[in-house]
């Protein structure tokens, strides 16, 4: 009656005990305790002699070592010395036989321990889960107050032998401080083994990135990383990384706050990206993602997604397939010569140099049968205009002289040179340059020495300029004024910078002076940077990659193309005109040094003659 009166009123008042701190486990006193209990075998014998090892109730997680220990006497009895407190008693002998027996009270001067018999120890076995950049083998278990544990290996299993029967507490642990010890309540039956299944150490670290993917936009350049986003105190944001190709070394590349990053990998507007102008390549790309705390903290980098990331300008939209060689004949070096068009022929014109003060210009035009003609353009003095083409014709300027003029000396020659001060010209224009049509058009600007022609889709412009030959004298003036003609014939006088804003349906101008290509209309969506033009797709950093060259830059269209040749002619890229954001990079026979479309065709000229390409669509 007296056992089951306790073993009824131990649980309750265990419960409330083990809150008390106050209580010292120490074993050992002044006085001697007296136990009332006895052990037995399982053949109801006496279990003299079996070895009983007392535990605080209250014991730390990574405490397994007894209170005291003792042996069951003669009478059965177990000769113990306790301070006041709660205890739990592992009692085993040699045939292993074990009882495990909790809350057990003890006042100081008694300890009142149930009668209770020995029985066949069982096995636990089972697993233990951690974080996936872990071994489980930094894990152990211990069965709670008991000095009972077993090692987990690297595969996360375990097994525990020994275990007496009964509901015991299993606790799962590791030395690492970000977990924190795992209970879990187990009951063990003698001669079984029992699987307790998987623990899963709870992680109190920064959380992992998981689920991570990556995809990749070969129209836009862009690699899109995502993973699940978790919510975790601790954590402030997430990090994401990049390791790029065979370099190694892995870059941090921005912070997010939600489960996505967008990574330009080839750059368009106003973005840095990773790769150069005219940059065709493919790259292959590493990315991690890692959680960062709010103070600063960054936790482990643990899954890796790859992606093979190929240039915008390798997507073939078109196919372009290219002729053989027709040669330029006239001409020795026909890559020094222009390329353009004519209403009925293809034009390869060069300078050719007569005198010091004059030039001629030569055309060599072929023929949509691909017959070879000759026309020689009128002689064009040193200061006045370059040829246009333009609406299928070739246009020339040619100033009237006036009585007035000054007297200049070239750099570095004493010979005085007079030049002409033109108070008219002459606009000259020829659909295969051997018939000339001529309109006079009076100059209402003032000191004007030179001219420059530049052309739209739609308009035909005259720029009035000054210039000394002597260039510490005077150099290249531009009025603020300009001429401007939709079909050469009647002509206006507008501000210089409203046809370079791009007031018109083309959306580039070729400024005369340099070979730099100027992008302009309402929808163009270039960069203007210093000055010059960042285009998209084909840059790098907008600081640096400019389109710019001043050694072959060529720029054609035909209304469904765009086609933009580079880099003293070593590329050519073409481009639908409504979409400029996306170019494709084109191969060609050898390095172009004059770009046209003629009859539909892309038409490229190089050292060997022209080339001739059809565009298309790639299927």
């Amino acid at each position: 009656m007296i056992a089951r009166k306790w073993g009824a009123l131990l649980p309750t008042i265990f419960a409330l005990a083990a809150c008390d701190k106050s209580i010292d486990p120490v074993a050992g006193t002044n006085n001697e305790t007296h136990t009332k209990g006895t052990l037995f075998q399982a053949n109801g014998k006496v279990a003299v002699g079996a070895r009983v090892r007392v535990f605080a109730a209250n014991q730390d997680i990574g405490d397994s070592l007894p209170v005291t220990q003792t042996q069951v006497d003669l009478n059965g009895q177990i000769p113990l010395q306790l301070k006041r407190g709660y205890y739990s008693l592992l009692a085993d002998d040699t045939s292993r036989s074990a009882v495990f027996i909790d809350s057990v009270f003890s006042d100081g001067d008694t300890v009142m321990i149930p009668v209770d018999t020995l029985r066949p120890t069982g096995t636990l076995t089972g697993h233990v889960r951690v974080q996936p950049m872990h071994s489980p083998a930094i894990a152990w278990v211990h069965l709670m107050r008991t000095n009972l544990y077993a090692n987990v290996d690297s595969s996360g299993s375990f097994r525990l032998d020994g275990a007496p029967a009964g509901n015991l507490d299993l606790v799962a642990v590791s030395h690492l401080t970000e977990y924190t010890p795992t209970h879990k309540l187990v009951r063990v039956r003698s001669d079984s083994s029992i699987d307790v299944d998987t623990i899963s150490l709870v992680y109190n670290g920064l959380p992992l990135a998981k689920k991570v993917a990556a995809s990749y936009d070969s129209a836009t350049g862009v690699v899109t990383v995502t993973w699940q986003d978790t919510s975790f105190a601790r954590k402030a944001n997430w990090l994401v990384y990049r390791s790029n190709g065979s370099n190694s070394a892995i870059d941090s590349v921005a912070t997010s706050s939600s489960g996505s990053l967008s990574d330009t990998i080839f750059a368009r507007l106003g973005h840095p990206g990773l790769h150069s102008i005219f940059d065709s390549i493919e790259t292959n790309l590493s990315y991690w993602v890692a959680a960062q705390s709010k103070d600063g903290t960054t936790g482990p980098r643990w899954e890796k997604v790859d992606v093979r990331a190929k240039s915008p300008a390798l997507i073939r939209r078109w196919g372009v397939n290219w002729s053989n060689p027709i040669p330029v004949t006239g001409f020795a070096l026909p890559e020094y010569s222009r390329l353009d068009t004519l209403a009925d022929a293809l034009s390869v014109s060069q300078w050719v140099n007569t005198t010091d003060t004059t030039q001629a210009y030569q055309l060599r035009l072929l023929n949509p049968t691909g017959q070879w003609t000759t026309a020689t353009l009128p002689h064009i003095p040193e200061m006045e205009s370059s040829p246009l083409f333009w609406k299928g014709r070739v246009w020339l300027v040619k100033g009237r002289g006036s009585a007035r003029h000054f007297d200049d000396t070239a750099m570095g020659n004493t010979t005085i040179v007079r030049t002409n001060i033109y108070d008219s010209a002459a606009i000259l224009s020829s659909a295969d340059g051997i018939a000339w049509d001529s309109v006079a058009l009076e100059l209402p600007l003032d000191s004007i020495t030179s001219f420059r022609l530049n052309a739209t889709a739609t308009e035909l412009a005259l720029i009035p300029c000054y210039k000394r030959k002597n260039p510490v004298v005077g150099q290249l003036s531009q009025s603020k004024g300009m001429l401007v003609s939709t079909s050469g014939k009647g002509w206006s006088v507008r501000p210089r910078d409203t046809l370079l804003a791009g007031q018109d349906s083309r959306p580039f101008v070729s400024h005369y002076w340099t070979a730099s290509i100027i992008p302009t209309g309402p929808t163009s969506t270039w960069t203007l940077l210093n000055g010059q033009w960042a285009i998209p797709s084909l840059t790098d950093k907008t600081n640096e990659a400019i389109f710019y060259s001043s050694e072959g830059t060529t720029l054609s269209g035909n209304g469904n193309f765009i086609a933009l040749s580079g880099g003293a002619g070593k590329h050519l890229a073409i481009a639908n005109p409504l979409a400029l954001d996306s170019w494709q990079y084109v191969s060609t026979p050898e390095p172009p040094k004059g770009i046209c479309f003629w009859r539909g065709q892309l038409v490229i000229l190089g050292k060997s003659g022209l080339h001739v390409a059809s565009i298309t669509p790639n299927q």
